[in-house]
């Protein structure tokens, strides 16, 4: 069985990621959050801050800004203003 979720990060301008992933680290305004696949619905607001996204066994680091995330079943949004 597949532990892979959807994800997609999202700016004004494109859309910067849509693709399958392991985990993700972000920060909410009350602390560090992680997803993993099967992770229960919600929507909260993510802080400035480091997103960590696992794929294919390896980390990457993207540094984003203030934006909201919603998690859906297995698909997680990233609304951000922007990422770098």
């Amino acid at each position: 069985m597949s532990n892979l979720f959807l994800l997609e990060i999202v700016t004004p301008e494109r859309q910067v990621y849509n693709g399958p992933v392991e985990q993700i680290i972000c920060q909410c305004e009350n602390g560090q959050i992680g997803v993993l696949k099967g992770h229960i619905p919600m929507i909260t607001t993510l802080a400035e801050g480091d997103l960590k996204i696992k794929e294919d066994g390896g980390w990457k680091t993207l540094f984003i800004y203030d934006g909201f995330m919603e998690v859906t079943g297995d698909k997680a949004t990233i609304f951000t203003q922007n990422i770098e």
